[in-house]
């Protein structure tokens, strides 16, 4: 009886283990190539090629672990980022904006970058899609 339960909970921990429930998470690493570009209230991402189905997070994770940026995350807001952090009550934070017009609205706001005027993105960083040619800048604005 004994020899059972442990077979039982040795398979229960052998099934947990490989549908994730235990154990570290599977990160992706992303295949994209891109060029950025750093400034003191700016942080510009411009894919050369990106990576089948990837999303923005998964280029920031990527050249955070390269050490070329730096940010915080909480419930998918982005709160700091390269050691400047949104102010508490929200008067200066950071803004995504984005060449790709079918995944901006410019009557939610617009910048002036590269030449190009980007529109507000209409996803965060973990839902964003990116697409080769596209440029995706973080702004930290003042209201």
């Amino acid at each position: 009886m004994q020899r059972k339960i442990i077979s039982f909970f040795t398979f229960l921990l052998v099934l947990a283990l490989s549908i994730g429930f235990v154990g570290c998470k599977e990160t992706r690493e992303s295949t994209s190539i891109v060029r950025t570009e750093k400034q003191e209230n700016l942080f510009a991402i411009y894919f050369e090629e990106a990576g089948e189905g990837e999303k923005l997070i998964d280029v920031m994770k990527s050249l955070k672990k390269k050490g070329e940026l730096t940010y915080v995350l909480e419930n998918g807001m982005l709160m700091e980022m390269n050691g400047k952090a949104n102010a508490a009550d929200f008067s200066a934070c950071w803004m995504l904006y984005t060449t790709d017009e079918e995944l901006s609205n410019s009557a939610w706001g617009t910048v002036e970058y590269d030449g190009k005027t980007l529109g507000s993105a209409m996803f965060g960083a973990n839902d964003m899609p990116v697409a080769t040619g596209e440029t995706y800048v973080w702004v930290y604005q003042i209201y």
